[in-house]
């Protein structure tokens, strides 16, 4: 008697190295499209004017290469947000930067027209230590919607910006205290910036046996001159 042995369907002869190599194609998929965003993002900040001139400020100043030695470089994980309107494009950056001493860093706010940069901000945080860069324009003088510039429409960053005020304290409201091991008062801004309730923070430095602590506060209560601490609000 003939026997013959049933032939299954492609599905049924196939399946065995049509699954993981379809596994692995979808896989490849998704990392080049993350990956073509992450590079898109990175390019779009390094293109920035107020990025790569805050960077040059930076790295030729005399303090910040005190604190930090040289060379100066920029680390990649950077906050930035921008948003354009009426030829103007204003900008809010957290740009970590290192050397051979540590690790800091470097809070911009900035306001670009035509071939022109305009600094609101130019803060270098490393631990307790805080660098007020020269060359920084009040912002009621030239930010959009001030008495000088009429009919310029307000920008809003989808991040916030943050004031960084070097011997200062702002007691009360707080709603989180926690203490900082390392004592970075970047970090403690950083918190704040990333938290919604946040509307003020204070970082007070290590004294002592006592770390270093973080204050997160829900009010920015009024500002105290304090060699204490480096406070900041969120605006």
């Amino acid at each position: 008697m003939d026997q013959t042995i049933p032939q299954g369907g492609w599905w049924s002869r196939n399946w065995k190295w049509f699954v993981p190599v379809g596994c692995l194609s979808i896989l490849a998929t998704c990392g080049c499209c993350i990956g073509g965003s992450v590079l898109f993002s990175v390019n779009a900040v390094k293109n920035s004017r107020s990025y790569s001139e805050a960077i040059r400020l930076a790295k030729e100043d005399p303090d910040v290469k005190a604190a930090l030695g040289t060379p100066i470089e920029a680390g990649w994980m950077t906050q930035f947000s921008a948003n354009a309107s009426a030829g103007e494009t204003k900008t809010a950056i957290r740009i970590p930067l290192s050397g051979p001493k540590g690790e800091g860093a470097l809070f911009v706010k900035g306001l670009e027209r035509d071939k022109e940069v305009v600094f609101h901000q130019l803060d270098f945080v490393m631990g307790q230590k805080v660098v007020h860069l020269p060359g920084v324009v009040p912002e009621e003088r030239s930010s959009p919607g001030s008495p000088e510039s009429p009919g310029s429409p307000e920008v809003d960053l989808d991040q916030p910006e943050l004031t960084v005020e070097s011997g200062a304290d702002r007691p009360g409201a707080d709603y989180r205290d926690y203490e900082m091991t390392d004592a970075d008062a970047s970090k403690c801004a950083l918190d704040c910036s990333g938290d919604e309730k946040c509307k003020a923070y204070t970082f007070v430095k290590p004294a002592g046996d006592h770390p270093g602590r973080c204050r997160l506060k829900n009010a920015a209560p009024a500002k105290v001159t304090s060699s204490c601490c480096v406070s900041g609000v969120k605006k």
